[in-house]
Parts: C-alpha cells; structure tokens; sequence
C-alpha cells in the first residue's frame, strides 16, 4: 500500500462507519481496521456506513499551546511549547434528506468511525479490501468507540 506524501486539491476524504458488533477487545489500530474489512473483503458490508455530502473535515491533529517564560534577569522572555488538549472533530456535510436516512438510523447506536484520505475516488467496496491499490491514509478510532447521539 502506498501512502499519500503530499496534500493537494485532488484529495478525496471520507468518514465511513461500522455499526456491527464490536468485541470488547478491539484496541488495536489493526483490529480497529479489520472492522471495515467486509466479509468478502473488497465487497462492502451491511455494517459499513459511509458519511454522504461530506463538505469539510476537520484539521488533524493541533498544535500544542506555546507558553511565554519570562527569564529572570533578561530584556526577552523564552518560549516553551505547553500541552496540547484534544481537539474536537466537527464534520460538516451538505444536509439532503434522502442522503441522511441511513446516518438517522445510526442515533444512538455505537459506531467505529474512519477518515480516509486518497489520491482518487475510493468507492465502499474499495474501502472494504483488506488492502487498498491507491495511495491513502486512514485515521481508525482505534481505542474507543463513539456514540453518535
């Protein structure tokens, strides 16, 4: 598999979910990943949900606060780099109805979610192999589940 090296405008990114069973066990980046491999890997499953219309992901990854340290004795203060909380990840979509129905049903239910990166169009069933033939990155939640509520 190749990995993207470069960002540009022709990057394609998706957020796909898997709504089945999740073993209590999944604390892995690769467990987490085997979740969105499809039964018949490269076929996607009823379990794999992908986020339609999505319009804008959020940065990943941020920068850790710079924190101003006054030296005693001198003119110009130092900088130290501070902690770094954890960001929030808002996606926004292009809401149409019919789009949505799916992602409706998901309220409530506890959801693995992924973002993936590519340098061409990826479809569900691509998304579902066990490897992918184009350049890509993904990001599984690999230590937690997330509810959508």
């Amino acid at each position: 598999m190749a990995h993207i090296s470069t960002l540009g405008a022709g990057i394609f990114t998706y957020l796909d979910f898997f709504k089945g069973t999740i073993p209590a066990s999944t604390d892995t980046a690769a467990e987490c990943a085997a979740l969105f491999v499809g039964t018949t890997p490269g076929t996607a499953d009823a379990d794999h949900v992908r986020m339609p219309s999505v319009r804008e992901f959020p940065s990943i990854g941020t920068p850790a606060n710079i924190v101003n340290v006054p030296v005693y004795g001198q003119n110009t203060s130092s900088q130290v780099q501070g902690q770094s909380d954890a960001p929030t990840l808002e996606v926004t979509v292009n809401y149409i109805a019919s789009d949505m129905e799916a992602i409706h049903a998901l309220i409530g239910q506890q959801l693995v979610f992924r973002f993936m990166m590519a340098e061409s169009a990826c479809t569900p069933d691509e998304g579902a192999g066990s490897t992918l033939a184009k350049a890509n990155i993904d990001y599984p939640e690999n230590k937690q589940c997330v509810v959508i509520d």
